[in-house]
């Protein structure tokens, strides 16, 4: 009697473990989601700034294909997140994004800088 119990309590947990895991991944792929929209914001914003030639500050062609790729890296994390369990993998993949996008903002400023320099 007390093995079923256990077993009961065991398949209780890990189905708790379960649903909260879905839970959290289904929002963290919602947010990623949006993050994806705001990536491809900035590329089009950057599109736009390069038709008005001549006003204001015009981003390199490369600054947009960052924010495309970026979308594209964060759309692969979203595919990566929606097929595994493993939280830790989960959390690698994250930081490995939050490194990238700490380095195009920095790349960003960067850019800013030396174009206002040149004004």
């Amino acid at each position: 009697m007390r093995r079923n119990f256990l077993s009961a309590k065991l398949a209780h947990i890990a189905k708790r473990f379960e649903v909260d895991t879905q839970k959290i991944r289904g929002e963290l792929i919602q947010q990623l989601k949006s993050f994806v929209d705001d990536c491809l914001r900035k590329a089009s914003e950057c599109e736009i700034k390069q038709k008005r030639k001549g006003k204001g500050r015009r981003p390199s062609p490369k600054q947009q294909q960052i924010w495309i790729r970026t979308a594209a890296y964060v759309s692969q994390v979203i595919n990566s997140i929606s097929k595994t369990y493993d939280l830790a993998q989960i959390k690698c993949e994250l930081e490995e994004l939050k490194r990238m996008v700490r380095e195009l903002e920095v790349g960003e400023l960067a850019a800013n800088q030396k174009r206002n320099r040149k004004a």
